[in-house]
């Protein structure tokens, strides 16, 4: 029983060290992201990025942020890479002093695009606000409920692929909006 207790405080003390090593990284992560050309903010599918986009497009700074699903078309996924990969190399090519902030679905889109993982911001809703965007969609509408469903399978996805100490969870957009605004010191127009 004693033996048991050693590897369990052991078990315990190797997490508690792994998540101050997650907290400093996080921290050191959150003061360089402003001074990237190219970042990522991964939301999964349905959970906001429109709505983040349309809110911080207000505020003055010389990040552009752009949202890819809406950016880019194509008839499958290979070619909706393909297109977004030579976009943004257009709009770096044109743009060569903007910052740019992608906002995606996916980790592999954000590496396939050349973001680098040190520029990449992973967040999630809470499951409260999950289920409040979850209930803002009509179930009895036909189609919404495949809606729902790819919804919840691609939040899920997300936090799988994801370590803990990168994913980042929020209760609210505008908790997520004040810290996207603090992390790209972005400032309000008026």
């Amino acid at each position: 029983m004693e033996g048991n207790s050693l590897i369990l405080a052991g078990g315990l003390m190797s997490l508690a060290v792994r998540g101050g090593v997650g907290c400093y990284n996080r921290q050191k992560k959150a003061k360089k992201l402003h001074k990237q050309k190219l970042s990522s903010l991964i939301m999964s599918k349905g959970c906001g990025k429109t709505q983040l986009k349309k809110s911080l497009e207000s505020l003055s700074s010389d990040l552009v942020i752009v949202d890819m699903n809406q950016a880019i078309s194509g008839n499958d996924e290979l070619e909706k890479l393909a297109n977004g990969k030579s976009y943004i190399d257009n709009l770096l090519v044109k743009f060569p002093k903007k910052k740019f902030l992608l906002l995606l679905s996916t980790k592999e889109e954000s590496e396939y695009y050349g973001v680098d993982k040190s520029s990449t911001f992973v967040v999630c809703p809470s499951i409260k606000l999950f289920e409040t965007l979850k209930g803002n969609i009509d179930a009895s509408v036909a189609g919404n409920s495949s809606v729902i469903n790819e919804m919840e399978k691609a939040r899920l996805a997300l936090i799988r692929e994801t370590d803990t100490d990168n994913l980042n969870i929020f209760d609210s957009f505008g908790e997520l909006y004040s810290v996207i605004k603090t992390v790209y010191k972005l400032q309000s127009t008026f």
